[in-house]
């Protein structure tokens, strides 16, 4: 009892974890007690182990589909010809100034991304959109590959 109480007194609650983070999210306090001070004490390592375990597996994952990607590979270049992939920039989520409860949801202003550069295999026929200029993919459309239905 006297450690509940002091528990109570230093701050803390003698609430489950989870309902100690609801109520700090919603009072906009940092969550207290012992809970809390065990995850600022795992905060420090547990975002490079989740990076590092991501990294391991991403890893793994390629070099077990190599060889699927080879095959994939030689089926794009020797139904069409270009290129074997297809090169496209696009703009990423930009994640700087979010807050641990921010992350998960959508933010009031546009903070823009970074561009980077998308590589896939190629799917429709070599200078496909020369013509019509860049539009929508559709059902059945005629620019693409009998291979890139597959795909697709």
């Amino acid at each position: 009892m006297r450690r509940m109480e002091a528990l109570i007194d230093r701050g803390g609650s003698t609430a489950p974890p989870p309902v100690q983070r609801i109520w700090a999210a919603e009072s906009n306090r940092a969550p207290a007690g012992p809970a809390a001070e065990q995850e600022q004490d795992q905060g420090a390592a547990a975002p490079r182990f989740t990076r590092a375990v991501n990294i391991l597996l991403a890893l793994l994952s390629l070099v077990a589909l190599f060889p699927v990607l080879l095959i994939v590979a030689a089926v794009v270049r020797l139904t069409s010809r270009g290129p074997v992939l297809y090169l496209q920039e696009r703009v990423g989520l930009d994640r700087r100034g979010l807050g641990r409860a921010a992350q998960n949801h959508r933010r009031g202003r546009d903070l823009g991304g970074r561009p980077f550069t998308i590589y896939k295999f190629r799917t429709m026929w070599l200078d496909a959109e020369r013509e019509s200029g860049a539009v929508w993919a559709r059902q059945h459309d005629p620019r693409v590959t009998p291979v890139g239905r597959i795909l697709r």
